[in-house]
């Protein structure tokens, strides 16, 4: 498994690759075990890849947040498709929907900027080349 696509805004992958390199490393390393936990997994038992991915980013040293959030204007704010994160990192992996995928750029990523919740928000797409 390897990345072959980045899509970046304001540097934000040389600033991950710069910066944040025992960031980057941790998902790195967790793709492919996620992957084959996802893949070995028992068939007959539910497990949402998002609980597999939390989980194997957890034993990393990131954090989970499921605490209600709200603004200033005590509206809520939903954070929890950011994924885990770690020193303002976060990281998401989705299987592509594309309604989720204009939801997370466009809702969750602002919102994770305007109130400081993560400086680089990932979100992880796996693909297949046909």
């Amino acid at each position: 498994m390897k990345i072959t696509k980045v899509i970046s805004y304001q540097n934000s992958w040389i600033n991950l690759q710069q910066n944040h390199k025992e960031e980057l490393n941790d998902i790195l390393q967790t793709i492919p075990d996620f992957f084959n936990i996802y893949n070995n997994r028992d068939k007959n038992k539910f497990t949402p890849p998002r609980q597999i991915w939390n989980d194997k980013l957890s034993d990393k040293g990131w954090s989970i947040n499921n605490e209600p959030f709200y603004s200033d204007y005590g509206q809520r704010i939903f954070f929890g498709n950011l994924g885990p994160i770690k020193n303002h990192i976060s990281a998401y992996i989705t299987f592509g929907h594309s309604d989720f995928l204009n939801r997370w750029l466009f809702q969750q990523t602002v919102f994770a900027a305007k109130y400081q919740i993560s400086e680089i928000p990932i979100l992880i797409v796996p693909v297949e080349e046909f």
